[in-house]
């Protein structure tokens, strides 16, 4: 288990209806990757978790997981939703 401080880390989520938040505020994908790059840029200690809900698209996770590695990402947890 590694330990990671809160303020370093950035939580994407894919919500059952297909819709996306970036830190719990709702999000177009069109957005993600600049708005992951940004923060990468200001903290190169961020690790993204991507939490998808088990009824969400799995192409919308996919969509997502690519927008993370264009933004250049190099640290990156995913995580199934708790329907």
């Amino acid at each position: 288990t590694v330990r990671v401080r809160a303020s370093n880390v950035v939580t994407i989520r894919v919500l059952a209806n297909n819709t996306l938040t970036f830190d719990d505020m709702p999000v177009a994908l069109s957005r993600l990757q600049q708005m992951i790059r940004d923060r990468v840029a200001g903290n190169d200690q961020i690790v993204v978790v991507l939490e998808t809900h088990p009824d969400a698209d799995y192409g919308m996770m996919i969509a997502c997981l690519d927008e993370v590695k264009l933004a250049d990402a190099r640290k990156v947890s995913l995580k199934t939703t708790k329907p």
